[in-house]
């Protein structure tokens, strides 16, 4: 009997892996002991618990919280507390559990590592965000990078100071801006929320994407915020070369008052350009993506108050000399103007935000390891902590949204500056026009000038419009197809016009060798088969551009699928063109009508669009009598032209 009541007694021990004689040395047994139900052993014989191991209690850890403090000028104090623990405890219990142990006695607590999410949102905390000895000074982005970021587990406890910034950010629409006069007359509020929330980012130091809606008026709302800046150092402006003095003429259109120059031509000018930037006045300087990577020597010395980073999607590719360019230059603030932050990828939103608030978003590695891959998988926290991180940054609004507050119809004129070999063209042309124009010996002189006339404005959208050895393709023919991509991109239809067939041919093979297909119509097709391809286009979304003949196709067509209008060359008669534009924006037209006309700066497409608003002045103030009078050309029309 004693052996057999032995044996159990044995075989229970070993069941609650206890030893009959000896010394348990390891710590970890006080959670055993704690949680051991002795019913059968306490059959078998006596067991007793020393008081000083009945006081000990089997814990998690209780939340921590983070408190932020605002320190001076921009920088906050951030400290890590717990209502249970004191520095040196909670100090203690993150470095055992960074050295893999299960478990950490303090006081009378066995503090269990296992399963407890508190301790493990306060390790990734202080790992994601590099704090040593529970204790950082960080700036304001750092905080919002907080704020917008997975802490359910953790309690956020900022002072008052910083609960008012908060609040600023998060309600930009109640900010108080002291726009001109001016500004104030021709604003939309829409407009207006935009300048509000560029000011509201800039006064908090921080950084931003104005990622607008093509045609909601980005350069309008951002000139309206230079305004605003008092900050005594110059603002830099970085657009596509064939940009750079379309932004010049917008400042002056406009009315800004800031000097306004453009770094361009050889070398020497640019170098004389630069070296003469005035360090303690807020002029502006506009120079290309390219024209940065040239010169970036002569810039990084140079702290701006503003980089305004213009169709930032040229900077994209992390990998390419224009996003590692302008990384290298110092400024106050950065913003970015796009209308497209993502074009291919989510890394498209990472270079962005990295040449704005670089690491904000991790490392690039890390960004596609954590954010990229699982957004991909349709991860829902992923794209939940992503967005919440970006959202305070991103400014989007879409026509749709902003419908009741847009006209019904929008002109913009884009200037594009020719490149090298197409302005000596050009300028060859124009000399033997102005000689012949001038000339009293030549035979039909004014018909052998508009020939000339022609053939300049072929030169100013396509030299090989008429000669087969150009080889180069044009600024404006480039704009074009970056412009149709990004349309499409944002879910717009597209109707592309032109007086030149030959050049609406070679659009035409442009987009195709983009993969985009187009409808076509010149003067060769008939009328049936135009209406055909008018019902294609306006009921199905598999092809999204339509090219045009001005000719051919300026009248007759319904086209109200289409909510862009672009035309590549100014016509002289303003009428012709309006109509055009009406084959979209007429009886049916859901959306708002945004017209581009691209026009090369410094040609004589600037002095046509400047005779087709003298005689729409005109025009306006007469009661209709027809085109014929207003649309032919005079020997004084011409000589302004070639002026």
């Amino acid at each position: 009997l004693f052996s057999a009541t032995s044996s159990i007694f044995k075989k229970t021990l070993k069941n609650y892996n206890l030893i009959e004689n000896g010394t348990i040395k390891d710590k970890s047994f006080i959670k055993t002991i704690l949680t051991i139900d002795f019913t059968e052993l306490n059959k078998l014989c006596n067991v007793y618990i020393n008081e000083k191991i009945k006081q000990f209690q089997i814990k998690k850890t209780s939340r921590f919280t983070i408190n932020v403090t605002k320190k001076d000028n921009d920088w906050f104090d951030i400290n890590i507390t717990n209502d249970e623990y004191n520095k040196e405890e909670i100090q203690q219990i993150i470095n055992s559990y960074k050295q893999k142990k299960k478990y950490i006695i303090i006081k009378n607590n066995f503090i269990d590592f296992t399963n407890d999410n508190n301790l493990n949102s306060i390790i990734d905390f202080v790992e994601n965000n590099n704090i040593e000895n529970l204790h950082k000074n960080i700036q304001l982005v750092d905080i919002l990078k907080i704020n917008n970021s997975n802490v359910d587990n953790l309690n956020l406890n900022y002072d008052k100071d910083l609960q008012s910034i908060l609040y600023e950010i998060k309600n930009f629409q109640n900010a108080k801006i002291n726009l001109s006069e001016f500004y104030n007359s021709i604003l939309k509020p829409y407009q207006i929320s935009a300048i509000k929330w560029l000011f509201t980012l800039s006064k908090f130091k921080l950084q931003g994407i104005l990622a607008d809606d093509m045609g909601l008026g980005k350069t309008l709302e951002t000139i309206a915020f230079i305004s605003l800046l008092n900050e005594k150092k110059p603002i830099l402006v970085i657009c596509p070369k064939s940009l750079a003095y379309n932004w010049q003429f917008e400042f002056a259109k406009w009315k800004s008052d800031k000097k306004v120059f453009v770094i361009d031509g050889n070398k020497e000018r640019r170098t004389l350009i630069i070296n003469n930037i005035n360090r303690d006045y807020n002029d502006v300087y506009i120079i290309s993506y390219d024209t940065l990577k040239n010169d970036l020597d002569l810039l990084t010395n140079i702290t701006f108050s503003l980089i305004l980073a213009d169709e930032a999607q040229y900077i994209k590719n992390s990998e390419s000399l224009k996003f590692k360019a302008i990384k290298k230059l110092t400024s106050t603030l950065r913003f970015a103007l796009t209308g497209t932050p993502i074009e291919n990828s989510l890394l498209d939103l990472w270079s962005i935000f990295d040449f704005l608030m670089p690491n904000y978003l991790l490392s690039k590695n890390s960004f596609k390891q954590d954010y990229e891959k699982n957004f991909l998988e349709g991860d829902e926290l992923t794209k939940k902590k992503l967005i919440a991180k970006i959202t305070p940054f991103i400014l989007r609004r879409t026509k749709k949204e902003v419908l009741k507050e847009l006209p019904p119809k929008e002109v913009l004129i884009t200037r594009i500056e020719m490149d090298k070999s197409q302005k000596e063209l050009y300028d060859a042309y124009l000399y033997k026009a102005k000689m012949e124009f001038r000339s009293k010996n030549i035979t039909n002189k004014k018909f052998q000038t508009l020939s000339l006339l022609t053939r300049l404005r072929q030169i100013c959208i396509d030299p090989s419009s008429f000669l087969e050895n150009y080889t180069s393709i044009t600024n404006k023919l480039l704009y074009t197809v970056d412009l149709v991509k990004t349309s499409i991109l944002n879910k717009h239809k597209i109707l592309i016009f032109s007086q030149f067939t030959s050049v609406l041919e070679h659009v035409k093979q442009l987009l195709k060798d983009e993969n985009i297909l187009t409808y076509y119509i010149n003067g060769n097709v008939k009328s049936k088969e135009r209406l055909e391809i008018s019902n294609k286009f306006n009921k199905n979304d598999d092809i999204k551009v339509t090219l045009i003949s001005l000719k051919a196709g300026g009248t007759g067509l319904n086209l109200n699928g289409a909510d862009i209008v672009i035309h590549l060359d100014p016509w002289w008669n303003f009428a012709s063109e309006e109509q055009a534009t009406d084959r979209a924006y007429r009886i049916g037209q859901n959306n708002p009508i945004t017209v581009y006309k691209l026009i090369n700066y410094n040609s004589i497409e600037e002095k046509i669009i400047s005779l087709q608003e003298y005689k729409k002045d005109i025009y306006n103030q007469l009661i209709k009598e027809g085109n014929s009078k207003i649309s032919e050309l005079s020997d004084e029309d011409i000589d302004f032209i070639l002026s």
